[in-house]
């Protein structure tokens, strides 16, 4: 499958997680470069090249699907809510697009690839940038500053999945239900979830199944 395939706005786009799965596996253990970059012709680099590349060639095709291949610890809020729990990376994402407009003017989805090492298990979610930003109803303006770019973060952070909790106060709720086992919350943790399956809308793939030393419901 190409880039083009992936596009095609008449498919699932669900083909769009099928094609990085294809285009990122040889990546996808490398542990020393963290943020990649596919560009709308389909190249991958990763995102420090990327840059380079641009101060010899402002031409280079645009950025067209930011990746970002962390490492974690088990931590229940990155693993059941990985936007919600790397806003920030996020909202740093969005920066990108609307402050430093070229080549990144066109980026349209953004991956997270969580690999918790402790537990072997890795999960891939895939959002639509544009989405995130209409729906959460971030401003798309040119920012000015690095001031800027902390208010568009905070901005973000006081987000609510609802009309409440916001991102804040759903992050201690996951966190106290989970490494607490504060059952009074279930109902509340259920909640979070629908709401950011519904806020942030990601394609979801578990990458590496096997649990070796802690079990996750």
């Amino acid at each position: 499958m190409d880039l083009k395939d992936a596009q095609d706005k008449n498919e699932d786009e669900t083909k769009i997680v099928d094609y990085l799965l294809q285009k990122f596996t040889d990546k996808l253990n490398d542990k020393e470069r963290l943020f990649y970059i596919i560009t709308k012709s389909g190249e991958l680099y990763d995102l420090n090249t990327y840059e380079n590349l641009l101060k010899g060639n402002p031409n280079i095709s645009k950025a067209y699907i930011f990746i970002a291949n962390l490492w974690f610890t088990y931590n229940p809020v990155l693993y059941y809510c990985p936007f919600l729990g790397n806003r920030g990376l996020v909202s740093s994402v969005y920066f990108l697009k609307y402050h430093y407009e070229f080549p990144f003017s066109q980026l349209k989805y953004i991956a997270l690839i969580s690999h918790f090492s402790d537990i072997n298990k890795t999960i891939m979610e895939v959002a639509d940038l544009n989405f995130i930003v209409y729906d959460l109803s971030l401003i798309k303006r040119r920012h000015k500053g690095s001031d800027m770019e902390n208010e568009v973060e905070e901005r973000f952070d006081r987000h609510s999945l609802n009309i409440e909790p916001d991102f804040q106060e759903a992050e201690k709720i996951l966190n106290k239900y989970y490494r607490e086992n504060d059952e009074s919350l279930a109902q509340k943790v259920d909640t979070i979830k629908a709401l950011y399956y519904y806020r942030f809308r990601p394609h979801r793939r578990i990458l590496s199944p096997t649990l070796e030393k802690l079990t996750i419901p």
